[in-house]
């Protein structure tokens, strides 16, 4: 595992907040196939913040702290926007496969 200053933690931590602000207006205008694309960064980002044995004073332990806390609170407000459009992609699924049943079964009536 590398070891990050706290310079450097910090400043990925700051790039995740404005990633995941990022990723919520996504969401929000259902772009979903650009919200997709910042997975890659989004874990490149998350991964340079290693806390573990870091050498810093108090408050910059605390400026982190409620960074990720806002990094939580935005994956938090999120996650019900990702479940509303898995759940629409399923019913619009269930509609479609609905068609291509009655298609099929028409088909086969005809050939009667």
């Amino acid at each position: 595992m590398p070891v990050h200053s706290m310079e450097s933690v910090l400043a990925a931590a700051a790039a995740l907040e404005t990633l995941s602000r990022r990723r919520l207006a996504l969401a929000r205008d259902g772009q979903w196939k650009a919200l997709m694309e910042t997975e890659d960064e989004r874990t490149r980002l998350a991964a340079g913040i290693q806390v573990d044995n870091l050498p810093a004073d108090v408050a910059e332990k605390s400026d982190l702290a409620e960074r990720l806390t806002r990094i939580r609170d935005l994956d938090q407000a999120l996650l019900p926007l990702l479940e509303q459009a898995r759940d629409a992609l399923g019913e619009e699924l269930r509609q479609v496969q609905k068609g291509v049943a009655g298609a099929r079964a028409y088909e086969k009536v005809g050939d009667f």
